[in-house]
């Protein structure tokens, strides 16, 4: 039996980040912005104790609107981690 392998993303709206970020900010926790966004927040890594890091990036939709995706994981991807001074957790 062949297993999909196709996900679906959940996109959000700027508000939702902004939301998930004042989550991440009200339990002590830090957001680091990788890449400056165009219409919304870009690229970010948001850490706090007892969380898992989540990865926001900006998705150009046209040329007056974006989306953004979240990744939730327990560890942080190389490349962020460098930019952000982490070691690879």
């Amino acid at each position: 039996m062949a297993h999909n392998t196709k996900h679906t993303h959940i996109m959000y709206t700027s508000k939702q980040i902004d939301e998930l970020i004042g989550h991440y900010l009200n339990k002590g926790g830090e957001v680091f912005q990788i890449e400056d966004g165009v219409l919304g927040h870009g690229h970010l890594v948001l850490w706090a104790e007892g969380c898992k890091f989540a990865t926001v990036k900006e998705k150009y939709l046209n040329e007056w609107s974006c989306t953004h995706k979240v990744r939730l994981s327990h560890k942080i991807g190389a490349k962020a981690a460098k930019i952000v001074g982490f070691s690879e957790c």
